[in-house]
């Protein structure tokens, strides 16, 4: 059995003792003045849902034999049709139970950093925390539907916070309000490809200038900006374990690598084979872009310029009778989606953007020569 296996094995393992044995006389279970709740942010991990880090709760209370961290981003990749729901935005996130040294280890084990904030609140909103936790894990509240930005791992902490706090927690803060697509991008600088497919598929929803908190690392500094009364919110911070950083980087994660093979497809694009196979391609990501766009709940997924261009009628260039009327269409497309697009997107997709007008162009120069 391997590390992740295991690991999710006793999270399981954990949540049901927990529920049976302590979630159903929680609510007697009243904390000492001793108890501290904190924030744990983690950095980002390799695997794709890992690239934004993660944020935990933890409680501590020795009197009460307490060391639990509350984690709100666990998911079952075995549920059926797991991407398909992950994409239309029906997929569960549940809260789980996990014991501190165990949640620990499982980081440091994947070299992930760990910061712990220590929070300066009153016994009453320490126990208000505690209390709105065990409720949701005894009931229905306990499984959500993710969403990338509004109700995920680091806004379900964000709201347990803003429920016990005088004023909501700071959300302007360096960084923070920029747009939502220039906050999510400054988290994957060396994850060109991640990049692209994350902005091809985000609409222009994502570009509106950010107001909440919805990122691990922006928590963290959010906590740090923000009060609680005439204190400080944050009371103190320890760094658990710090990422070991490669000194080797990816040499074909980047623009510039996906450039130089954009490069080659220009060089290719006289061949009729290539052009029928680009094209096609295009086609492709455009009816997946359309199907996306139409049928998922996450509101970041709508509305998206990305259909101008690339969509199905490229399907179409093969027949010559519509190759003309659907060349143009498509060339005014392209020009559309460099007026509506963000200045942030159209930078990140420019290799692709040229590529396509550089195959189209060469359609209209054939049939200029034909004329000839």
């Amino acid at each position: 059995m391997n590390f992740k296996i295991l690991k999710y094995v006793k999270q399981q393992v954990l949540v049901l003792v927990c529920c049976f044995s302590f979630v159903g006389f929680s609510q007697n279970i009243k904390l000492s003045d001793n108890a501290q709740v904190s924030v744990l942010t983690c950095g980002s991990g390799e695997e794709m849902y890992a690239l934004f880090g993660h944020n935990a709760i933890r409680i501590t209370d020795n009197l009460n034999g307490l060391d639990v961290v509350y984690n709100y981003g666990m998911f079952d990749f075995s549920t059926p049709n797991f991407y398909s729901k992950f994409v239309k935005g029906d997929l569960l996130y549940t809260i789980g139970l996990e014991n501190y040294n165990d949640f620990l280890s499982s980081y440091i084990h994947y070299n992930r950093s760990i910061n712990e904030q220590y929070l300066n609140l009153t016994l009453e909103q320490k126990q208000a925390i505690f209390d709105k936790i065990q409720h949701q894990l005894a009931t229905e509240e306990r499984n959500y539907q993710y969403k990338f930005i509004d109700n995920n791992c680091t806004t379900k902490i964000v709201d347990l916070l803003n429920e016990v706090l005088e004023k909501p927690i700071e959300t302007q803060f360096e960084g923070n309000s920029d747009s939502q697509r220039k906050i999510l991008n400054s988290s994957l600088t060396n994850h060109y490809f991640e990049k692209l497919g994350m902005n091809l598929l985000f609409g222009i929803n994502v570009d509106k200038d950010n107001e909440k908190v919805f990122l691990p690392e922006k928590l963290m500094l959010s906590i740090s900006n923000s009060t609680n009364g005439n204190q400080r919110l944050e009371q103190n911070d320890i760094l658990h374990y710090e990422r070991i950083e490669n000194s080797s980087k990816s040499n074909w994660n980047t623009i510039y690598f996906f450039s130089i093979i954009c490069l080659i497809l220009a060089f290719l694009s006289r061949i009729k084979f290539i052009q029928y196979i680009f094209f096609f391609s295009v086609g492709i990501l455009g009816t997946v872009i359309l199907i996306v766009s139409l049928f998922t709940s996450h509101s970041e997924l709508v509305w998206n310029e990305s259909l101008l261009l690339f969509n199905p009628l490229y399907f179409f260039l093969g027949i010559k009778k519509f190759r003309n009327v659907i060349t143009k269409i498509l060339g005014a497309s392209i020009i559309l989606f460099l007026i509506i697009a963000s200045f942030e997107k159209t930078l990140i997709v420019l290799p692709l953007l040229l590529l396509e007008l550089f195959y189209l162009y060469q359609l209209l120069r054939k049939k200029i020569e034909k004329k000839d």
